[in-house]
């Protein structure tokens, strides 16, 4: 019977055609090192639906009746003047789990480049998860399109390394202020916003830019059912036109909660929207306006393999019933496998984790890793919300512990992310 429940319901959706990607290359090996410069590729793709689709995030039973803009992936390639290479994924979805990570993984399966898979945690976007369909037994999650999204992904990597250049890297960080705030604890609230600036050596403009800020892309409430990037979208679309580059967004500290900070109308969601992303890209213009450069370096980047015990009985019964990927944790005695990884660049430190880390959780991390130290949260994994372990059972996180694996992953997720930072690791692999 279980079986048959984990076939789920699947709705037939289609891309966009403009989601077209280019061939993978047969290729073992990204382009050879320079002795000078990091090298550097970009790509984007569409992910958009066609036809209609579970919407995640707020509540299950949301369809969405079309689309406002376009979703997309965006892909920037680093490589370092050893010839090994990261390969940074962005995605407007709501989460991306580990086991579609590694699809992705293998399908690159390129022996001197790491993988990265970001989301922006966008409301408006497909159910990836599958909890928010029709429970108990209609999966929000439909396979057919996480084949295309991980194909797409894959396919964009290698587009970007096909884009290859060489590129000076600056670091640069804001702290905003107003902007965002966390409803749960407003006077724990993690305000940097960090951006990496890739210039061309050649022609001196702004090849890619990546901004790292911490907020909920909820800027569009539980009443839409539009499909769209939210805020993030708008940020790109600023940054990419004003500057000729293409931007990438990674969410930090965002859990526990972390909202924008806007009053908000039904009657001018998008109005609203447009506002509050292009507010966002001033402070990226400002962040711009203090990057250091860093030196060129190689690349270190490792990731830690953690096994976190599963206690949460709505996550359980949602594996059961086949609305979510079991990802063998019933073979595995109760526990979820997933990651935290770590990329230094230069001076520049990056810890990315598998969920949504609440900002004091975040802010013990930087004081870790100490300036330049940035938190990528949503990272290769969404195992729901990384809370302080002597608050997970307040009445302040009902709601964030519903959507928690359980108590221990917090310290887990500290432990790893400590550790990484206090070692420093070799270039590649998993420990």
């Amino acid at each position: 019977m279980l079986s048959c429940f984990s076939c789920g319901y699947a709705r037939l959706l289609r891309l966009p055609h403009q989601s077209r990607v280019v061939p993978i290359p047969e290729m073992q090996y990204i382009q050879e090192p320079t002795a000078y410069w990091y090298r550097a590729g970009v790509a984007r793709a569409f992910i958009t639906p066609r036809s209609d689709v579970w919407l995640a995030g707020f509540h299950p039973k949301r369809s969405a009746i079309g689309v406002h803009d376009n979703l997309e992936v965006r892909v920037l390639v680093l490589v370092d003047l050893q010839g090994n290479g990261i390969a940074f994924v962005t995605a407007d979805i709501i989460g991306f789990m580990r086991n579609d990570v590694e699809r992705v993984r293998k399908k690159v399966a390129l022996r001197n480049m790491e993988i990265f898979v970001m989301s922006s945690h966008t409301h408006s976007g497909p159910d990836t998860i599958g909890i928010w369909g029709a429970p108990p037994f209609i999966s929000g999650r439909d396979e057919q399109y996480m084949s295309e999204v991980i194909d797409i992904m894959s396919k964009t990597v290698f587009e970007a390394i096909s884009n290859m250049r060489s590129v000076k890297i600056f670091a640069g960080s804001v702290n905003v202020s107003n902007l965002s705030k966390n409803i749960r604890e407003p006077e724990i609230l993690d305000t940097e916003l960090s951006i990496l600036s890739l210039i061309d050596v050649r022609t001196g403009a702004s090849y890619a830019l990546l901004v790292n800020f911490g907020c909920h892309p909820e800027v569009l409430k539980r009443g839409n059912l539009l499909i769209t990037a939210d805020m993030v979208g708008v940020l790109r679309s600023r940054l990419d036109d004003a500057l000729g580059t293409t931007t990438l967004f990674v969410n930090g500290s965002l859990g526990g909660m972390v909202q924008p900070n806007i009053k908000w109308r039904d009657s001018e969601a998008f109005e609203t929207n447009e506002a509050f992303g292009s507010l966002l890209a001033t402070h990226v213009y400002d962040a711009i306006k203090k990057t250091t450069e860093l030196r060129a370096e190689n690349l270190i980047y490792c990731r830690k393999l953690l096994k976190i015990p599963l206690k949460n009985k709505r996550f359980i019964l949602a594996a059961l019933f086949g609305l979510m990927p079991h990802r063998g944790v019933f073979a595995s005695g109760g526990y979820i496998e997933t990651e935290v990884g770590v990329v230094r660049i230069g001076s520049v430190k990056i810890i990315m984790v598998p969920g949504e880390i609440v900002p004091e959780l975040g802010i013990q991390i930087k004081k870790i890793g100490g300036a330049g130290t940035q938190i990528w949260s949503l990272a290769n994994d969404e195992i729901g919300y990384i809370l302080v372990k002597e608050k997970f059972h307040t009445r302040m996180f009902k709601y964030e512990r519903a959507m928690s694996v359980g108590s221990d992953t917090g310290p887990i997720v500290m432990d790893a992310a400590k550790k990484l930072l206090e070692t420093r690791c070799c270039s590649g692999g998993a420990q």
